[in-house]
């Protein structure tokens, strides 16, 4: 059995090949960027375009529509590609009493007379990280290649929460308090610019009286 002794048998193809799967294979870094967390920055709902105000209470809905925007706030460039729609959600409490806004009753109604439930953060995750096939001949590695997007268990919890932490479940918002959250929805890309949508919210709930806010419903496009 041969062993290569000379720069030029190494740097063949599949020599190459082995050596950079090799290395990756044994780094412990595999090489992606640390996560950026999530920074949504929040202003003043009557500031925002698409905003209703009762009760007391002021709304705003500023959609994530462009790739641009979405990478300012989310350390996901293929959010769009894959169908994940984010909304801001802006909430400001003006009266006396907290209030608690259940965010799983949210909907996304479409002109289209279709609805959108909202995904909890790992239907979400599971999406943006599902394995996307390259087209094209693949060249068989030696050392399997760790898959684009991979994450260690710690660096997948630590992604999760920080998901669950900025988005709507059962949110509570103190009298004077301005509070923004993201809902994400399935919406596929090429129908973002055919529909108008409205965004529902049902349950606001006064925590001292125990009673219903009236509901609200925020058109956008």
């Amino acid at each position: 059995m041969e062993f290569c002794s000379s720069f030029k048998c190494l740097s063949s193809r599949p020599m190459l090949i082995f050596t950079f799967s090799l290395l990756v294979f044994l780094t412990p870094e595999t090489g992606w960027a640390k996560y950026k967390k999530i920074e949504g920055k929040v202003k003043p709902p009557a500031t925002y375009p698409f905003h209703q105000s009762q009760e007391k209470l002021t709304i705003a809905v500023d959609p994530y529509w462009e790739p641009a925007q979405i990478s300012q706030v989310f350390d996901f460039k293929e959010m769009r590609q894959r169908g994940i729609f984010p909304v801001h959600v802006i909430i400001e409490n003006g009266g006396d009493h907290p209030i608690l806004l259940q965010g799983s009753a949210i909907q996304l109604l479409a002109s289209s007379n279709r609805s959108h439930n909202p995904l909890i953060a790992e239907e979400v995750l599971s999406i943006l990280w599902a394995h996307s096939p390259k087209k094209g001949p693949s060249v068989p590695l030696p050392v399997p290649l760790p898959k684009l997007g991979g994450k260690s268990p710690a660096e997948r919890e630590e992604i999760e929460t920080d998901f669950e932490k900025n988005m709507f479940f059962n949110t509570l918002v103190e009298p004077g308090q301005t509070k923004g959250k993201f809902v994400f929805f399935r919406v596929l890309s090429d129908s973002y610019s055919r529909e108008k949508y409205r965004l529902y919210i049902p349950d606001i709930l006064d925590q001292i009286t125990q009673k219903p806010k009236i509901f609200f419903e925020i058109e956008f496009q």
